[in-house]
């Protein structure tokens, strides 16, 4: 699968509903079908945190897999959530939907 490292840090991912943060995409990993495994990064007045979502791009649904305030935190074997739908300007939505379209679905 495609992989994308720590290089990836320029991929600035736009959040219309939350604009006083940053966020960056730090790393995608096919799964099977249109679902992705997505990493992501925030950087906020409240300090970092990571998150990592299972997406599955056909059906625009999500599942966080894991988050911390750490890389090592976030990437912790974690059981998924329920997948759940995403909301229009949420972060989940924003992230799932930059991913989504990176990886050509």
């Amino acid at each position: 699968g495609m992989t994308l490292g720590s290089t990836a840090q320029a991929q600035a991912i736009p959040v219309p509903g939350d604009p006083s943060a940053s966020y960056s995409l730090v790393s995608i990993k096919k799964i099977s079908g249109k679902r992705i495994e997505v990493v992501s990064k925030r950087v906020g007045r409240s300090g970092t945190s990571y998150a990592r979502r299972l997406v599955d791009c056909a059906a625009m649904t999500f599942a966080y897999l894991g988050e911390g305030d750490t890389l090592k935190e976030a990437l912790a074997d974690g059981h998924a959530d329920k997948m759940g739908a995403l909301t229009d300007g949420s972060a989940s939505h924003g992230v799932s939907v930059y991913a989504c379209r990176k990886s050509g679905f």
